[in-house]
C-alpha cells in the first residue's frame, strides 16, 4: 500500500500550518521505515491548479490512500472531514487571484461526497489516546481544502483512479498567532507526532 500525504501552500505573506508541517517530515529518519511507499508533496492555493496538480500526483505516487491535509484557524483540535461538498464559496481569493461566491466545484457532480479513507475512527482514538484533541468534522469549509477533497473523491467515484481519501484539519501554529491571541494553536512538534501515527496507522494496517 501507499500513501499520499498534502499540504497547501501558503497565501501570499503568510505561513500556512499545513505546507510547514508536511514540509518538516520531508527528510525525518522516524519516517524511514515507509520511505518507498509515502509521498510528501505541496498543492498550489490556486483553484485552477489545485485539481490537476492533485491528479498528477495521485497519479505519479501510485498511491492506494490519500490524506489531504490544510490549517483551519479558530479549530482547537485535529479534525478529520466526513464530507466534501460541490461548492465554492470563498471568503478571501486564492494565490491567483480567483474568488467565487457560490460556485459549484463541477456543475454537472453530486452535491456531495462522504471521504473515503479506512481506519479513521481508530486514527482518532489513537491521537485521543496520546493526549492530542482530535475528531471529527461534517464541513470542511468552502474553499481549497473541501475543493480538493471534493476533486479526489469525484476521481474515485467515475472511477478514474482507485485512492481511497480524507481530509485532516489542523489548528494553526503558535507562530501563527500573537501572544495573547485567544485563537487556538498547536505546536509542530505535537502535529509531527500526531502524522506519524497516522502514517503508521494507516499503512501498518493495510
Amino acid at each position: 500500500m501507499k500513501l499520499l500525504i498534502t499540504g497547501f501552500e501558503a497565501a501570499r505573506g503568510e505561513l500556512n500550518a499545513s505546507q510547514i508541517l508536511v514540509q518538516s517530515l520531508q527528510s525525518d529518519e522516524l519516517l524511514a521505515a515507509y520511505r518507498d511507499r509515502l509521498t510528501l508533496a505541496i498543492l498550489p492555493l490556486n483553484r485552477a491548479e489545485v485539481a490537476p496538480v492533485l491528479r498528477r500526483l495521485l497519479d505519479e505516487s501510485r498511491a492506494d490512500l490519500a490524506l489531504l491535509i490544510g490549517q483551519a484557524p479558530r479549530r482547537d483540535q485535529l479534525q478529520l472531514e466526513r464530507f466534501a461538498q460541490n461548492l465554492d464559496d470563498f471568503t478571501c481569493a486564492d494565490n491567483g487571484g480567483y474568488q467565487p461566491r457560490g460556485d459549484p466545484i463541477l456543475p454537472n457532480g453530486p452535491l456531495a461526497y462522504r471521504s473515503t479513507l479506512p481506519r479513521q475512527e481508530q486514527l482518532i482514538e489513537r491521537w485521543r489516546a496520546q493526549g492530542i484533541a482530535a475528531g471529527f468534522s461534517n464541513h470542511a469549509g468552502n474553499y481549497l481544502c473541501n475543493h480538493a477533497l471534493y476533486q479526489a473523491l469525484h476521481l474515485q467515484a467515475l472511477g478514474e483512479c482507485d485512492v481511497r481519501s480524507a481530509f485532516l484539519h489542523i489548528p494553526l501554529l503558535p507562530e501563527q498567532t500573537a501572544s495573547e491571541s485567544p485563537i487556538p494553536t498547536m505546536p509542530l512538534a505535537t502535529l509531527q507526532h500526531a502524522l506519524r501515527m497516522a502514517i503508521s496507522t494507516l499503512l501498518e494496517s493495510e
